[in-house]
């Protein structure tokens, strides 16, 4: 079951194998609440990649669900220990349209991942 699916990946990629994650327990306790109307995706890419990465995949998203209207957007980026972020790549935050729910994100380091890797999660909650 898809809804089982992003229960687990919520547990396993955000509250439990996360060392600094700056969203709030309720944040995600409404996503896993309202599953059945959460769009999940998953993504892997280099350092350098992040901003065009992640507008393509939530534009795919938001393209996909056309029957929906985006109500909240919720997002974790983990970097590997090794890799740095600075403040010019994560500007496309700032570019992200207004969703009425509003936007949640933080990040969190992923001790698995190889260096100049970053990986995202992106929860999209949506209403009819």
């Amino acid at each position: 079951m898809f809804s089982e699916r992003i229960k687990n990946i919520v547990d396993s990629e955000i509250i439990q194998n996360s060392d600094f994650v700056n969203i709030d327990k309720s944040d995600i306790e409404q996503f896993k609440r309202n599953v059945d109307k959460v769009e999940l995706e998953l993504i892997e890419c280099r350092t350098e990649d992040i901003a065009l990465m992640f507008k393509n995949t939530l534009s795919k998203i938001i393209a996909e669900s056309v029957k929906y209207k985006l109500s909240k957007l919720l997002f974790v980026i983990k970097t590997s220990k090794e890799s740095l972020i600075t403040m010019n790549d994560l500007s496309f935050i700032t570019e992200i349209e207004e969703c009425d729910g509003g936007i949640v994100w933080g990040m969190s380091i992923d001790r698995r991942l190889p260096q100049n890797k970053v990986k995202i999660i992106i929860l999209c909650g949506f209403n009819y």
